[in-house]
């Protein structure tokens, strides 16, 4: 058997500190290095990689002509670069494998990697081991991006020096070289990047929700949340973690956690934790600070479940000494990021929302439950989960009227029809169900794309998707 080169027992033996594996890190140098997917998350592994003197080989299953910009960015970097159904050439004779996060860890090329004993890592995983910063790990089936960009901010605001990367944007691998050492290092992980971990310890780790996602990912929801949870396996007492009462999956994790659990909830109060009330209130019981932050009406933040998020946020932030003025200027403040619940123009009285990053039906229901007024919701794409009773439910009690658009859209409309949802159509193109929704809807009404799926049958991506919309919109504004 072929040994790799790399410190033995690694796989296994849960750090003493998070999470940093100098013996690793100096292994390295001279190592030949597969990285497995080319794009971002590839890209920032290979320039890492080549900054720490390994030999790269990057590997993708579509074709060099599919993806000229990375393959000219990896020769730069001097790998070497193998593509389509030459992909996996070789993969055996490299000494570790580093895998981007839209790769299945389960391709059975990994699969004989792993049975000869070569080391297969996520980019989460593989970044964790090479540096030295804390960090504050966010993890859910919706609010992620939102939380870790309200906590970010929170810490900021106290001083406290930041970088807000992952699944967010920038890769983790990617901040390694540029924090400084004080910098904490506020990541957003997603399944994809969790079932790959061993040794990720992260000092803080928050799970905001668990709903049924990754259907053709993962084989099952148990396997689902299993990856979520994986962000708790190697905390120690001296760690904490975050996590939702709401969730009986949660609630299990909580009871057979080492670290200390500070409970969050946005429908039940609370002994100890933080939780918004029955009477909009978000309240605090903590060991930093107890009181009232302020009401769902004082933030920018539309829906119950954007308070639950600001309610993680702000809890990480007390534990990292934030003062309750600096959170409160926070949270009252933020509003928003780009293609969550964001207001994107007015035409003639109505509204316009563009929640593309609402990929699931969990995530369409709550952003059809913040809005205010009478809405007109756009939902179709490519399913993630064939569970849309949460939705359909929502939609029968909540939207004016419902345009169904994409893969997706015959099934949702007889879905939704059958229900007896009020006023269903279809839309070939986003175009006509803009303007499908804008006829639907009055002066003081809104018109909500919140798609319930992912876009890849008709869009690059959600935020492709988002745009469209914008475009959409401003034709209706002859802009």
């Amino acid at each position: 058997m072929r040994q790799s080169g790399f410190p033995a027992g690694r796989e296994t033996t849960v750090p003493t500190t998070p999470t940093r594996d100098s013996s690793f890190a100096e292994a390295l140098a001279g190592k030949q290095v597969a990285v497995v997917g080319l794009q971002r998350s590839g890209l920032a592994l290979a320039r890492e990689l080549a900054r720490r003197g390994a030999v790269v080989v990057g590997t993708d299953e579509k074709s060099c002509a599919e993806l000229p910009a990375a393959v000219d960015e990896f020769a730069r970097l001097g790998a070497t670069v193998h593509c389509g159904e030459d992909a996996y050439q070789g993969l055996c004779e490299c000494d570790l494998i580093v895998v981007s996060p839209g790769v299945p860890i389960d391709k059975p090329a990994l699969a004989e990697a792993r049975r000869q004993q070569i080391p297969v890592l996520g980019e989460v995983e593989f970044a964790s081991r090479l540096t030295p910063n804390e960090i504050v790990a966010v993890t859910g089936t919706k609010g992620k991006t939102t939380t870790v960009s309200l906590l970010g901010a929170m810490l900021s605001a106290a001083g406290i020096a930041n970088r807000v990367c992952g699944n967010i944007g920038q890769p983790l691998v990617g901040e390694v070289a540029a924090a400084a050492p004080a910098e904490v290092l506020v990541v957003e992980v997603s399944s994809f990047q969790l079932e790959s971990t061993a040794l990720f310890r992260p000092r803080h780790a928050a799970i905001l929700n668990v709903a049924s996602d990754h259907q053709d990912r993962h084989a099952s929801f148990e396997e689902y949340v299993g990856a979520k949870l994986k962000l708790l396996h190697n905390q120690t007492a001296e760690d904490r973690c975050y996590l939702s009462c709401d969730y009986p999956e949660l609630r299990q994790a909580g009871e057979g956690a080492v670290a200390p659990v500070t409970w969050l909830s946005v429908g039940r109060p609370l002994d100890a934790g933080a939780w918004v009330s029955s009477a909009d209130e978000l309240c605090c019981q903590l060991p930093q600070w107890e009181g009232v932050l302020c009401r769902t009406e004082d933030l920018k933040l539309l829906g119950r479940h954007n308070a639950g998020n600001a309610l993680f946020a702000a809890a990480v932030a007390f534990a990292h000494g934030a003062s309750v003025d600096q959170v409160r200027s926070v949270l009252t403040s933020f509003a928003g990021v780009l293609h969550r619940l964001e207001r994107v123009a007015d035409v003639d009285g109505v509204t316009f929302w563009n929640d593309t990053m609402a990929t699931t039906p969990f995530a369409a229901k709550a952003a059809l439950e913040a809005m205010r007024g009478p809405t007109v919701i756009i939902v179709g794409g490519r399913a993630k989960t064939d569970d849309f009773a949460p939705l359909i439910d929502a939609l029968s009690r909540l939207a004016k009227a419902t345009v169904c658009l994409g893969e997706s859209g015959p099934a949702l409309a007889a879905l939704a029809r059958s229900a007896g949802v009020p006023r269903v159509e279809q839309a070939s193109s986003l175009s006509a169900a803009v303007g499908a929704a804008f006829a639907a809807a009055s002066a003081g009404d809104n018109v909500l794309l919140s798609p319930a799926c992912a876009s890849f049958d008709m869009f690059r991506d959600y935020a492709d998707r988002g745009e469209q919309f914008r475009q959409c919109v401003a034709a209706l504004r002859g802009n």
